[in-house]
């Protein structure tokens, strides 16, 4: 008979006949997780809180990536309305220049090489372009904000109140009229000391406090700044404004030609069908940017323009496998608009 709990029972001996003993619990079976079973749920939480994170990061990119959109929606916005006032849109105004800035032409006959014809100035101007990839990291804090030392005095002409305006004729955000040259006289005479401090006011087109810490002052070192102002991205790089860029080759007939549009404009499968040969349909595939008056461009997650920041020429040999693959990895992420 068997009892429970250290019950007495009787078992048979062959030597003596019956004996008692007592039964006691098996105390060596443990209640705790075995090693194997530990290793288990630590490996299960390991996964559940990996794949938590790649979760929690897909969306904060996700954000950023929403955030960087929509600041380049406002942007566009923005250069309608300056287009509205102006008739026209925000030239380029590039470095090196007689001055903090070089604003390269008022005539915008002579943006484009299509319309040079022997014009000596317009060759001098285009060249001046073509270095600088006909692309603006300045513009658009110049011409959408007004803000930014555009003569040289030292002033940077945001939050100096105490002295005349000599830049753009208004303390602060926003300028006068930008004149016949549209840069305010800078462009006709950059060694000028006046502009005209009454009239019509025009801008800001972007609202300072909402760009935050995405307006920019550049700094040459820890202590000394430019007076040249960039509007960031969400990714931390200037947004490139772009105009006038070439659109036709070098033939007698100026065909239209897709092949000198900055590549970091350009779609990842333009830049496949250039690659296989078929020019035809990478024209086709980026008509748009034929007839569009600018671009916007921000670098992305890489924080690479993939051509702006490669110094690649415009006139892109893509038969290098090398080069190629280098340059879809530095475009993959670029966001562009234009119009």
């Amino acid at each position: 008979m068997t009892g429970r709990n250290g019950a007495m029972v009787g078992t048979t001996n062959n030597n003596t006949g019956w004996r008692m003993e007592r039964l006691t619990p098996n105390r060596n079976r443990s209640k705790a997780f075995t090693l194997v079973e530990l290793l288990v749920v630590i490996t299960i939480i390991t996964i559940l809180l990996g794949l938590g994170a790649v979760a929690l990061t897909a969306g904060r990119r996700s954000a950023i990536k929403q955030g960087a959109v929509a600041q380049l929606q406002r942007i566009d916005t923005a250069l309608e309305a300056f287009k509205q006032d102006f008739r026209d849109y925000p030239p380029l105004v590039t470095i090196p220049g007689k001055g903090p800035f070089d604003a390269p032409a008022a005539n915008e006959r002579l943006y484009r090489p299509d319309y040079q014809q022997g014009n000596e100035s317009a060759s001098v101007i285009n060249d001046r372009l073509r270095e600088n990839r006909f692309a603006s990291k300045y513009s658009l804090a110049v011409y959408l904000l007004g803000v930014g030392d555009l003569n040289g005095d030292g002033m940077r002409n945001y939050n100096e109140t105490d002295m005349p305006n000599e830049d753009d004729g208004l303390d602060g955000p926003g300028f006068r009229d930008i004149g016949k040259d549209r840069f305010w006289g800078l462009a006709q005479d950059p060694s000028r000391d006046a502009v005209a401090n009454s009239g019509r006011t025009y801008g800001p087109y972007l609202d300072p406090a909402d760009l935050g810490e995405l307006l920019v002052e550049e700094r040459i070192n820890s202590s000394n700044t430019t007076g040249r102002y960039v509007i960031n991205d969400p990714f931390g790089k200037p947004i490139l404004y772009y105009r006038n860029w070439t659109i036709r080759d070098d033939t007698p007939q100026r065909r239209p030609s897709i092949l000198r549009v900055p590549a970091e404009l350009r779609s990842l499968d333009s830049l496949a069908a250039q690659r296989a040969g078929d020019d035809a349909k990478a024209l086709d595939i980026d008509r748009q940017l034929l007839g569009a008056s600018f671009a916007l461009l921000s670098a992305g997650f890489d924080g690479e323009y993939g051509g702006a920041d490669q110094d690649l020429e415009l006139d892109l040999d893509l038969s290098n496998d090398t080069e190629y693959s280098q340059l879809r990895q530095l475009t993959t992420d670029n966001l562009r608009v234009f119009k």
